[in-house]
């Protein structure tokens, strides 16, 4: 600084920055509509990756399956998933339904090390198909091997993962058309978005993710009105609003005037 090789307030390059991978914030993620837009977005990324180098490649495949497996259990998108080895992951086949129809699919049962931020704890996650396809074709199949890792088996890590999903929002330009800004974390929070709004209760959504029911209220209580919908909106068809019966046809909707 004498020298004025550097500015006296020199700007480190994470200033203004929130490095700490945790709960403390609510950030931002995606809309169920915006979701279902970004996915067929980030499948033509996943294509430009092509021409990459071999290790280059298989990192950007990597995300992409990371990408939905996180969006699928809302495990936290650091150390808890790098640290994962084969080891620590189960598969099974159920049945779910989609449009009305059954579908079998991949789950995975998930064993996080104790050595993270809650403990160990166990994790069931929807999206098991992801992990699989890694697990399958991995190079490195022993049992000590990390799950999510280079070609050289070295574990994946937050500075990769963080490459690869900000190459993903600008490809798809979530910033522009959402007007969000979307990080890692942010697949963690539309996670709890979709569970909260397909009905699991807090108990078991506080148990997954490693946090607690006091958490998940002060973050997700904005849903709560959704998820209340049908009882907010239920009314009796043999009654009117004075308790006495109303001709068919009649609005039960309260208006802003009454005749």
């Amino acid at each position: 600084m004498e020298n004025t090789y550097i500015p006296s307030s020199p700007k480190l390059p994470f200033q203004g920055e929130n490095l700490v991978m945790d709960d403390k914030v609510r950030r931002d993620t995606w809309h169920p509509d915006e979701w279902s837009e970004f996915v067929r977005g980030v499948r033509g990324w996943l294509r430009t990756q092509e021409n990459q180098s071999p290790s280059d490649y298989w990192d950007a495949w990597i995300s992409y399956q990371v990408l939905f497996f996180v969006a699928n259990c809302g495990i936290r998108p650091g150390a808890e998933l790098w640290k994962l080895k084969r080891k620590d992951i189960r598969f099974y086949e159920h049945t779910l339904m989609r449009n009305g129809k059954e579908e079998k699919t991949v789950g995975a049962i998930v064993q996080v090390h104790k050595s993270n931020k809650t403990g160990a704890r166990t994790v069931l996650a929807m999206g098991g198909v992801f992990a699989k396809r890694v697990y399958e074709k991995s190079q490195h199949q022993r049992k000590e091997d990390f799950l999510f890792c280079h070609l050289d088996g070295t574990p994946f890590t937050n500075k990769t993962f963080r490459k690869y999903f900000n190459s993903m929002i600008a490809f798809t330009g979530e910033k522009e058309k959402t007007g969000k800004h979307l990080v890692p974390y942010s697949l963690r929070h539309f996670y709890a978005t979709m569970r909260k709004l397909h009905g699991t209760k807090n108990s078991a959504l506080s148990l997954n993710m490693g946090t607690g029911d006091t958490y998940l209220e002060r973050h997700y209580s904005h849903l709560n009105p959704l998820l209340a919908a049908d009882d907010l909106t239920r009314m009796d068809t043999s009654i009117g609003l004075s308790g006495v019966p109303i001709q068919k046809g009649d609005d039960f909707v309260l208006m802003d005037t009454i005749d």
